[in-house]
């Protein structure tokens, strides 16, 4: 009787690399330089805009004061299309990981871009920070939205009052404020977001994992906290130009 031949088992495909983050030495601190560390799911998205803090069409007042979740930032690039987010591409600011190059993204033909109301194309991918905050009043959790240089100088300066707590469970408590400064470039006074730092939060333990949401009760409380409906809920469609978006910090 002929034998049959053995056969190898086909080999496992190789697994995929891990993403290269760079060497870090110990006492490595990814909150002293964020710029080289993004859409969540926490609530309704907040924006800054000419001097407002909005969720939705209302206005956030000045003063109001937010738990700041610094281990749940993120930030990356947004694939737009029809306005709204479609492909994200966002990793953990905690996590340090170069964000990739425009170039490496594709739909780089100008052609087939999406046009805006005058008919110039429009670059479907986006550059977004997100960071989640929580009502201290309410327990509303919010997450602010943002890409312009206005906004990243508040969040950089933020992450250097955070750093030296960044192991720690503790978080920090801010004041959403505004500020303004002139623009030679637009010869016009321009606001500038402020997150205004009041006092530290302890969260215990949990503080740098996940910042778990834990869903409300079948039965309401005596006293609900406040809430968003849903069209309220914004995307945060491509940034507007200069003259409609006024925290941009030229340079």
């Amino acid at each position: 009787m002929k034998e049959m031949a053995t056969r190898e088992p086909a080999a496992p495909p190789p697994a995929p690399e891990p993403a290269q983050v760079p060497a870090r030495p110990d006492d490595f601190n990814p909150w002293l330089d964020p710029s080289n560390a993004g859409e969540t799911s926490f609530g309704a998205l907040m924006f800054y805009r000419q001097g407002k803090w909005c969720i939705g069409e209302e206005e956030v007042p000045l003063g109001s004061q937010f738990i700041a979740y610094m281990p749940e930032a993120r930030r990356g690039w947004i694939r737009f299309k029809d306005g709204k987010p479609v492909e994200p591409r966002l990793d953990y600011c905690r996590d340090c990981k170069p964000v990739p190059e425009r170039d490496t993204l594709g739909d780089d033909n100008p052609d087939e871009w999406e046009t805006d109301d005058d008919n110039r194309p429009v670059d479907p991918w986006n550059k977004r920070h997100y960071l989640p905050l929580e009502d201290v009043e309410t327990g509303e959790v919010v997450t602010w939205a943002f890409w312009s240089d206005g906004g990243v100088k508040a969040y950089n300066k933020l992450c250097r009052t955070y750093a030296p707590v960044f192991k720690t469970s503790k978080l920090p408590i801010i004041s959403l404020q505004t500020d303004s400064y002139y623009n030679k470039k637009h010869h016009r006074d321009t606001s500038i977001p402020v997150l205004k730092f009041v006092r530290w939060h302890d969260c215990g333990p949990a503080a740098q994992g996940t910042a778990e949401i834990i869903p409300p009760d079948a039965s309401p409380p005596a006293s609900p906290p406040k809430t968003y409906s849903p069209d309220r809920i914004m995307t945060g469609g491509p940034p507007k130009r200069d003259a409609e978006m006024d925290d941009s910090i030229p340079f």
